[in-house]
This record gives C-alpha cells, structure tokens and sequence, in this order.
C-alpha cells in the first residue's frame, strides 16, 4: 500500500526528483610530473572468450589506466606503438606502461558453482631513457554464486559487471600501492624539482 501511495504522489506532483552520481574523493594525490602512457598494442586487442560473452579486457584495461593515470600525474602523454618509445627518449619525466596484462573467466552455475574472474597487471615506471625506476604487479578474484534464476536472461552482462569491477579493484590496488611506495616517491620528488 505504501508503494502505491509512493507512485501516486510522484504521479500527482510531477516528476520525482533522483539525486545524481556522487563525486568521489580522489584515490590518491597528484604527482606534479608529465609521463608517457604505454599500453603495449598487442594487449588493448586482448578479448578474453567465455561460453556466454566475450570480454574486450585489453580496451577495457587500456581505458582504466588512462583514467588511474589522469588521476595520478599531472599531465599525461599517450605514447605511440610505432616508433617504440625506447628507441627514442619521449620529452616526458618517465614512462608508465602495462608491461603484461592477464584475465580469466569461468562461468559457473546457479547450484554450487560460483563465476569466478581473475585478473593480473604487471605495471612499470622508467626514466625516458627506458631506464627501470620499479615494476608492481596487482591482482584482484571474485567469484560470484548466482542465486537460482539469477542473470538468467542476461547472463553476458552479469559477468562483465564482475568483470568490470574486478579490474577496478586492481586497478585501485596498484594507484595504493604506488602512492605509498618509497622508490615512486623518490623518482617523484627528482622530477618535481626540475
């Protein structure tokens, strides 16, 4: 009865009123430095197949680091695959680059088979001159028990938001675990006073 009162007085006085998406506090502080952005061509063509849907991780993935990476660096320059940016010092402070990117996806049921997703990131920082400053490697796994009839008819959609949320969360881990690491620091501070 509540429900109905609910609809009724929306109907009755218009329009309802949602609130909107609200913003989120920066994960991490900004770096005032300028750095190339490489996500190796092979890796943004990654689709990883499942019996239900196909998963577009390496455009997905390319995606979620330019946004982490906006967030991170004071400005931020896409670097070309061709011609290698090794071969050629790029006019940035460093480079940052997902030097390997890997997913994996089962399909469960919805009896006592959870749908599980992985995935890994293997990210490195260097010197224009393609000297290593430091590598972290990230993960992040859910798996999902569906209820019975759960995403019945849309199966696809329902791990791909598993998905999606999965490499948020490593994604989230690795901006963390820069930030707080002693050598990204260093390497931040150098190019700051430049």
């Amino acid at each position: 009865m509540l429900l109905v009162a609910a609809v009724l007085a929306g109907c009755i006085g218009g329009a309802v009123q949602l609130r909107g998406a609200l913003e989120e506090p920066p994960l991490v502080d900004k770096l005032d430095v300028t750095v190339g952005s490489h996500f190796p061509g092979r890796s943004r063509g990654t689709v990883v197949p499942t019996p239900v849907v196909r998963i577009p991780f390496g455009e997905a993935s390319a995606d979620r680091f330019r946004q982490a990476w906006d967030a991170m660096f004071a400005q931020v320059v896409d670097l070309p695959d061709w011609p290698p940016w090794r071969s050629r010092p790029p006019p940035v402070d460093g480079v940052i680059e997902v030097a390997d990117a890997e997913m994996a996806a089962t399909v469960g049921d919805d009896l006592d088979k959870p749908d599980r997703v992985r995935v890994r990131y293997r990210i490195c920082l260097y010197e224009p001159s393609a000297t290593l400053v430091k590598c972290w490697s990230t993960d992040a796994e859910s798996h999902y028990q569906r209820g019975i009839g759960e995403c019945l008819s849309e199966l696809g959609a329902c791990l791909g938001r598993q998905a999606d949320h999965v490499m948020r969360e490593a994604i989230a881990r690795f901006l963390l675990e820069f930030e707080a690491d002693p050598d990204a620091k260093r390497w931040a501070r150098r190019k700051a006073r430049r």
